[in-house]
């Protein structure tokens, strides 16, 4: 990891009357970067940037990027409600767009890699059509989940091969591998806000990283053997933030909230596990806090000074947290072993989005003017 001044940046200007970018993600190989400008998704090469393909399709603005586990398959939703399917390695679209009457995707989640290679299958939540699982190949609900009554606000497919959908009434959904609701979580009074997984590393990247394979079968393997190392012997745990100003701390599989916290007073909090699921890292307003994952205790407190922050990322190596203000033109790096702001990058314009590559050594900001790619020296 360097130091402040020693990123080297590649600053991307983006043609055509549309620069802004409100949206972006590393695919789980690191190699790669999908963005959303516009009505357009364009796939770059990470080392060196280099623009692969433009994607047309979306009827309008872009507002999300979905890469499937296996790298296979890229998901983008629009402002208008569709779902459009692509393959990334010749930036064709698969199939027809799938539409519907909501012009709001409340979230999608992939079915991850160790359950499934290649991957095929994800859950999508709507406004008004409730929640379903569809086949990648075919855009059509394989199984509609019974038993939603209010609007979902975040999903998750988990790695013990559960899905779980925070709601609007602020309870949690969890469906189990046949798609039966199998119970509802009750420990907000407000709004569920998000959902993180102390997985979420393991499942989002699926096998890279975790050694090499030639057929789906070992592709599946590696993946398993990712998401065993990642989860350990303890159980998969599940974070959540609420509108009411609390985090909730569960073990889904046994349905039991370990801590519920009031860490911010506010009702908007971001919320972000750890690789290793020991910290879950949050921030609302002027202040991030990192909890101890097991019993919900504050192990560290920064004030960036940067106004409401908007954005946190941890590094995959779990020794840096990153963070943006919602005004912000930097992003700011803290060393969380040295409890202390390591780094302060200078992007340009406000910054929309952030992401953080899987190999550790790239940051990824989009803003107004475009793309930034920073790269440790």
């Amino acid at each position: 990891m360097a130091s402040g001044d020693r990123w080297r940046a590649s600053n991307i200007s983006l043609d055509g009357p549309v620069k802004r970018v409100p949206t972006l993600s590393f695919s789980p190989c690191a190699t790669k970067l999908a963005i959303g400008n516009g009505t357009t998704v364009q796939i770059w090469d990470v080392n060196p940037p280099k623009m692969l393909f433009t994607c047309n399709g979306h009827r309008g603005d872009v507002d999300d990027l979905f890469w499937s586990p296996d790298g296979t398959v890229l998901l983008s939703t629009s402002n208008c409600g569709e779902i459009l399917c692509w393959d990334p390695r010749i930036g064709a679209q698969l199939g027809r767009p799938l539409e519907g009457r909501s012009k709001w995707v409340g979230n999608l989640a992939w079915r991850p890699c160790h359950l499934e290679a290649p991957c095929r299958r994800f859950a999508c939540a709507r406004a008004n059509a409730g929640t379903s699982v569809f086949d990648v190949m075919s855009l059509t609900p394989a199984k509609h989940l019974a038993g939603q009554n209010h609007m979902v606000t975040c999903l998750r497919w988990s790695g013990e091969n559960f899905i779980v959908a925070g709601c609007d009434d602020g309870w949690i959904m969890v469906w189990d591998s046949t798609f039966e609701l199998t119970r509802t979580l009750q420990g907000h009074s407000q709004k569920v806000n998000s959902i993180e997984l102390t997985t979420d590393f393991a499942l989002r990247f699926g096998p890279y990283g975790g050694g090499e394979w030639a057929t789906p079968e070992e592709m599946r393997a590696v993946a398993q053997r990712t998401f065993n190392m990642r989860k350990g012997d303890r159980e998969e745990m599940m974070v959540s933030s609420s509108a009411d100003g609390t985090i909730g701390l569960w073990i889904v599989r046994r349905n039991a909230l370990i801590n519920r916290i009031r860490a911010h007073d506010t009702p908007r909090a971001q919320i972000a596990f750890s690789p290793n699921g020991d910290l879950v890292a949050s921030c609302c307003k002027d202040s991030i806090k990192v909890l101890n994952a097991a019993n919900g205790s504050c192990v560290a407190v920064w004030k960036p000074n940067s106004g409401k922050i908007s954005h946190i990322r941890w590094s995959p190596d779990g020794r840096f947290l990153l963070s943006v203000g919602d005004a912000d033109s930097f992003v700011k790096i803290w060393d969380y072993n040295k409890q202390q702001l390591m780094a302060k990058v200078a992007c340009g314009t406000k910054i929309r989005v952030v992401d953080w590559s899987p190999g550790g050594l790239v940051i990824a900001v989009g803003n107004n003017d475009g793309f930034t790619l920073f790269t440790a020296r």
